[in-house]
């Protein structure tokens, strides 16, 4: 809050916590906002109103003394909104969406709590990022209230009037790499952008013009930015677990990063004997331990973050799918690469599988599509699989290899043909939220697939409909489902 007296949070559970700093550790108010889950929320500058949104798309004006809602909620996005926030004189609020819309809403009438709320739609085509359940979305006014600043998951990033709406200037970076973070110094003279690949930039406003050289030491997406009160230094977090500074405007490191370095684990596969486990690190490394022992291998893969690994079925290759758009493959004995990387997908691999005789492989991708690649020759057989609207986060073979099911993001599943990738059915109806995991019975005659709504679904997989109801016995999403 402005006066520092709370702390508010959201949840996809549809609801804001507000903590008191001076209450007893872990004692919070829980507020019911929303049937959906909420991905953001902004105090007022007068600390009166709290501003949330999420999954239903409406922006929730709340009392922030009743902690009750104000009138009914701001309806302009046709699905997901990401964020909100307001300008610096509390006249105005931004919001944007999944619908590509950013909108600018202006207060008619001084008090906060009894405003109307009118929306202009600055944009039609500014891209949220779609880099995990809820996405994210980087809006930022400057301290002045003079400019807004949105950014997209084509990297690019937009200059608006802040009073006006008219636009300004846009400015895409060479490296296309989805924008996540923005912030502006106390001056509105500077804003300071991080990406996906782990870049910070600065640009001088209000042209959006580079200042100076990208710092790129970070590992790993960027997710929060800050300059200090006077400006002469900007801190960024994000997946290396770590708070980066440096010296503006030169981006120049200030010291040791801050925190510990912890090598978090992104993905983790035993190798087909059992006698191996990979481990893939949130620094970029793959590692390996044995199994019996808890001793570590002297190899070390190095590269980019990976999302998730997968051993061939001999356990002579590891697959690695990355941040960087490609599927790697390494020779596990030697720890180098067995061929050149996979190239094709337009954003994030975030899944890789070999087909169960060790000849294909199939990789989902944020980019909406699904391909297969021949694992000797690495040539990409089937692909780009089109049919998602949204991300697919897991893709598997059947157990004969004859198919491939996906999960998408777009509450879906599709099947393929598991060679030549030719569409063979969708399927609908049974999760009311994204589908985050999928698995192919042991005869291949079921399907399983769990959902961001906390149910696990059964298919028949000869009719490509559902098997009873959904299984509810979940109080939150379901991110993995495994059959023995």
């Amino acid at each position: 809050a402005p006066s520092g007296d709370q702390v508010i949070w959201t949840s996809i559970d549809g609801a804001l916590r507000v903590l008191d700093t001076a209450a007893p550790s872990g004692s919070f108010k829980r507020v019911a906002v929303s049937k959906g889950a909420l991905y953001s929320c902004a105090f007022h500058p007068s600390g009166q109103i709290v501003a949330t949104v999420g999954r239903d798309g409406l922006i929730h004006l709340i009392d922030a003394n009743t902690w009750t809602p104000l009138a009914a909620p701001l309806a302009v996005h046709d699905d997901v909104a990401y964020a909100a926030v307001f300008r610096p004189d509390g006249q105005a609020l931004a919001s944007i969406g999944e619908d590509g819309r950013l909108v600018l809403w202006r207060a008619e009438g001084a008090d906060p709590k009894t405003a109307t709320w009118t929306p202009e739609v600055l944009a039609e085509d500014v891209d949220p990022v779609h880099d995990r359940p809820g996405g994210r979305a980087a809006i930022a006014f400057d301290p002045t209230g003079r400019w807004l600043a949105s950014a997209s998951h084509a990297g690019s990033i937009r200059l608006w009037d802040a009073t006006t709406g008219d636009a300004r200037v846009t400015a895409a970076p060479a490296s296309a790499a989805p924008v996540l973070a923005l912030d502006w110094n106390a001056a509105g003279s500077l804003l300071a952008s991080g990406d996906w690949d782990g870049v910070v930039r600065l640009w001088e406003a209000p042209d959006l013009t580079p200042c100076g050289e990208p710092a790129t030491d970070h590992v790993g997406p960027i997710h929060a930015l800050c300059f200090r009160p006077d400006g002469a230094t900007l801190v960024a977090g994000g997946y290396e677990r770590v708070v980066r500074r440096w010296a503006v405007p030169g981006l120049k490191p200030q010291g040791a990063p801050l925190g510990a370095q912890i090598d978090a684990a992104h993905s983790v596969a035993f190798d087909p004997t059992g006698a191996w486990i990979a481990v893939a690190m949130r620094n970029g490394d793959i590692r390996f331990w044995d199994a019996a022992t808890g001793k570590r291998r002297a190899v070390t893969l190095p590269g980019r973050t990976h999302s998730e690994i997968a051993f061939s079925p001999d356990g002579s290759t590891l697959a690695a799918a990355g941040f960087d758009r490609c599927v790697r493959l390494w020779d596990v004995e030697t720890g180098n690469e067995a061929r050149a990387p996979l190239e094709g997908h337009g954003d994030t691999v975030g899944f890789v599988r070999f087909a169960p005789d060790g000849t294909r492989i199939v990789s989902a991708s944020r980019d909406f599509t699904v391909r297969i690649w021949d694992a000797v020759s690495g040539a990409c057989l089937s692909g780009p699989m089109r049919g998602h609207t949204y991300h697919v986060p897991t893709v598997v073979f059947s157990r004969d290899g004859t198919q491939v099911a996906s999960a998408g993001k777009d509450d879906t599943l599709r099947i393929w043909n598991g060679v030549h990738g030719s569409h063979i059915a969708e399927l609908t109806g049974g999760h009311e939220g994204w589908v985050k995991t999928v698995a192919y019975g042991v005869d291949d005659k079921v399907l399983f697939s769990g959902s961001f709504d906390g149910t696990v679904c059964l298919w028949d997989t000869k009719t490509w409909t559902p098997i009873g109801e959904p299984v509810r016995d979940h109080e939150g999403p379901v991110y993995s489902v495994a059959v023995s």
